[in-house]
């Protein structure tokens, strides 16, 4: 047995199986995959469009019809909060 299979079977008895994610490749321990992600989509308010700013959304308001213009929609996705982290 060579020796990077002796050592990803050892951390697989430390830190459990691999991430199922092909473009993972992390223990399960270590693994920021999002699993079980609920999304919705929001549509902006009347004569307001969404404005992607890095990792989020910020609302811009139009005058008329909206435009569509770079990082412009009128629909943002947001992640659903399912359950409350509970205090350390």
């Amino acid at each position: 047995m060579d020796i990077v299979r002796r050592i990803v079977l050892a951390n697989t008895e430390k830190y459990g199986e691999i991430c199922k994610n092909e473009r993972c490749g992390m223990h399960e321990a270590f693994c920021r995959c999002k699993k079980d992600v609920m999304k919705k989509r929001v549509k902006a308010p009347a004569g307001y469009h969404w404005m992607k700013r890095g990792n989020g959304y910020r609302l811009m308001k139009h005058k008329g019809q909206f435009v569509p213009h770079k990082g412009a929609s009128l629909f943002a996705p947001f992640e659903v909060v399912t359950k409350h982290k509970k205090d350390a």
